[in-house]
């Protein structure tokens, strides 16, 4: 089940606000973005997300580990990111960013819903 208190939302759209930043302006490409943030990504991959949002953090870990994910709220362990990327292609690596993008405006919009 997902946090669903308004300040731990809050927190984990913060922090996935701020990563979004880093991936999307700082230099290199996706791929050398991606692995320069990986504690944050292992951090944002870390939290259960609402049923409604599922789908896109299970294509997210697909993305990743290059196989079906069943539940992507089951603790997943990641523990060498880098090795991850190793054949990952740039094109992969794009994808995970604007997916990790479509969390974010999910996760926002998800909070003012249950805002009001």
């Amino acid at each position: 089940m997902f946090i669903n208190s308004r300040t731990n939302q809050t927190s984990y759209i913060s922090k996935l606000s701020d990563l979004m930043y880093e991936l999307l302006v700082h230099p290199g490409d996706a791929k050398e973005r991606l692995l320069n943030n990986e504690t944050k990504i292992k951090y944002i991959l870390s939290f259960p997300v609402p049923e409604s949002i599922k789908p896109i953090k299970r294509r997210i870990l697909e993305n990743l580990f290059n196989e079906k994910v069943s539940d992507p709220n089951d603790l997943i362990e990641i523990n060498d990111f880098k090795f991850l990327f190793n054949n990952k292609r740039k094109a992969t690596a794009a994808k995970i960013i604007k997916d990790l993008n479509s969390l974010l405006s999910s996760m926002k919009e998800y909070k003012d819903q249950t805002d009001v």
